[in-house]
């Protein structure tokens, strides 16, 4: 009845009411397909960064804070290039930025 009994149609169903509708509706599934990609990012990143934690105590425990500083280090260089086949969720220049925040010097 809302939108228009057969042979009566719907007055306030006009093109611009219908076209709000149709925008709305769009922004609404964007927004939460783009929260539920957040969600995985982060979900992802937790993961990650909880494995390279683990292995870091592993290495420190073995061979010393230091040593595991360098293999760590190195790792995230090789990460950083693709030899480890790792995928880059963030971007190389925002992971090669952050790097050199850490005070961490990528080869070229």
């Amino acid at each position: 009845m809302a939108i228009g009994a057969p042979g009566r149609p719907a007055t306030w169903l006009t093109p611009p009411i219908f076209s709000a509708i149709v925008a709305a509706s769009g922004v609404f599934a964007g927004y939460w397909i783009v929260q539920a990609q957040q969600a995985i990012v982060r979900w992802s990143g937790d993961r990650e960064i909880a494995r390279l934690n683990a292995e870091y105590r592993v290495l420190a425990q073995q061979v010393g804070t230091e040593r595991a500083d360098e293999i760590m280090k190195e790792q995230a260089i090789a990460m950083l290039s693709g030899e480890a086949g790792h995928f880059n969720l963030f971007g190389k220049n925002e992971m090669t930025h952050a790097m050199r925040a850490g005070g961490v010097l990528p080869r070229q």
